[in-house]
């Protein structure tokens, strides 16, 4: 089919429709305490393990991504909404807000997060307003038991 023909989808009636689609919360740390709320994170390969998520294009935290290439993914449990929030801010310095411990490799993960995965990047590409990210895990926290996720959907957290 042309492209041309395709009618355009209007900007509210796409993410409409993404909000149809639960996804878990995490936030997607790097070196300098610069980080981001994600629901676009989903995993790659199993071997190796790869990982991957999407960053708003000219990001602080995928500046320090590229620039360090490494990061931590932390998977927020159902009480983290607050922290979900905050990350979610263009603010300059989430750092003591949202709690956060360096891990071995010098990476910030948050604290109480469910569970938390250390990459190291192997690519970044963009498309869109966004860029994708896919970063090869190095080390894994394994999730807490009897703990539950933080899921977002139509606009809401469940």
């Amino acid at each position: 089919m042309d492209t041309a023909t395709i009618p355009e989808i209007p900007q509210e009636v796409f993410r409409d429709v993404l909000g149809t689609f639960a996804t878990g919360v995490t936030v997607v740390t790097a070196p300098e305490a610069t980080g981001a709320t994600v629901n676009s994170f989903t995993s790659v390969s199993l071997d190796p393990p790869l990982v991957a998520f999407c960053l708003r294009c000219g990001s602080r935290t995928g500046a320090s991504v590229r620039r360090h290439r490494r990061f931590a993914i932390s998977i927020l449990s159902r009480d983290q909404q607050d922290v979900c929030q905050r990350f979610a801010r263009a603010e300059p310095d989430r750092s003591p807000a949202a709690r956060q411990l360096v891990d071995a490799a010098g990476v910030p993960v948050v604290r109480d997060a469910l569970a938390h995965l250390t990459c190291t990047l192997s690519s970044i590409q963009r498309y869109g307003d966004h860029d994708l990210v896919v970063g090869q895990v190095r080390a894994a926290q394994a999730p807490r038991a009897g703990e539950e996720p933080l899921i977002f959907f139509r606009g809401g957290y469940r």
